[in-house]
């Protein structure tokens, strides 16, 4: 399903909203709350803009976070891959795995939770090549395969300083860092 066919499936909510009436009182003295019915009308309406802003947007930002799963390219990749396979399947994701990320990666990772959170749909499947997509990715990523960009080294001592950092395989611990330095570390 396409972004004309989800905006198509909005407008029947819309149009349900459009028809709610409040009604007050008890048997001969029921009445339509004019004002009470616009303002839940408003209250619906936003939420339901809302989730149709926060389905979009996730959308995008789980196609982008797919994208850098299969390139490989960047040194987030695994816990892009933990990401996606925890959103699909409903796996446990450790909150630790948003920290240190690059900025861009980390809000679409934040978008899609939002998303997973409105949505009145399934994510996976409304990306490009869908659940099959990602499965091959997830299969990729749990056999073994080429060793990454990047390793994830544990520094400590008064001469480096203590935190995480990241190198390109083989590299010296004299390397410039690549990725990060963790403010909370030991």
């Amino acid at each position: 399903m396409g972004k004309a066919e989800r905006d198509r499936r909005h407008q029947p909510t819309s149009e349900r909203i459009n028809h709610v009436q409040l009604v007050v009182g008890k048997g001969d003295r029921m009445r339509i709350d004019h004002e009470g019915t616009l303002l839940e009308r408003a209250r619906m309406l936003g939420e339901e803009l809302c989730s149709h802003r926060a389905t979009e947007a996730g959308l995008a930002a789980l196609d982008r976070l797919v994208r850098i799963a299969e390139e490989r390219q960047s040194p987030q990749v695994r816990d892009v891959a933990d990401f996606i396979a925890a959103v699909w399947s409903n796996k446990p994701l450790p909150l630790a795995t948003l920290r240190g990320l690059q900025p861009e990666v980390g809000d679409d990772m934040l978008a899609v939770l939002d998303a997973f959170r409105h949505a009145r749909l399934n994510l996976v499947e409304q990306l490009e090549g869908g659940p099959l997509r990602v499965k091959r990715l997830l299969a990729r990523w749990s056999q073994p395969g080429p060793e990454p960009a990047f390793q994830t080294i544990t520094l400590a001592g008064p001469s480096t300083g203590a935190g995480m950092r990241s190198f390109p395989p083989g590299c010296p611990q004299t390397c410039t860092p690549q990725l990060w330095e963790s403010p909370y570390a030991g």
